[in-house]
């Protein structure tokens, strides 16, 4: 919650940054950051109910289904909505507890990188994301 936060406190200079890198109307761009942000929320309030379950077996066994993160996850984003799309793979992947390597298009990599630093100064651990 902390990084949507700072995502939404500095949606102003990162959709300034996306307008210049990209010339998206700067409207749309605020409104991508905000979405942004809301994914972010979305995924932390997810990340509260992540449960095992017990599986129906005959009596007398038991299967408990256990889910725990896969590992690293590779996040490329499009030039078109990186700041968005970008979110749209790195929230979930935390919030599963993977770490995640971001590659930012050649064409916008401000506002991704702005992002990132949002992330960082969260709070989050050096290494879990990486750009």
């Amino acid at each position: 919650h902390k990084a949507a936060d700072l995502i939404r406190a500095r949606a102003d200079a990162i959709a300034t940054l996306m307008t210049r890198e990209q010339g998206k109307p700067i409207a749309e761009a605020r409104g991508e950051v905000i979405s942004s942000a809301q994914m972010f929320d979305w995924f932390a309030e997810e990340a509260l109910r992540h449960y095992g379950r017990v599986l129906v077996r005959p009596t007398g066994q038991r299967s408990i289904v256990i889910q725990q993160p896969v590992g690293v996850v590779a996040a490329l984003s499009p030039w078109n909505f990186p700041v968005y799309l970008m979110a749209k793979k790195l929230a979930p992947a935390l919030a599963a507890g993977c770490a995640v390597i971001c590659k930012p298009p050649e064409e916008t990599p401000g506002c991704t990188s702005a992002i990132m630093h949002c992330l960082e100064d969260a709070g989050l651990p050096k290494g879990v994301a990486q750009l």
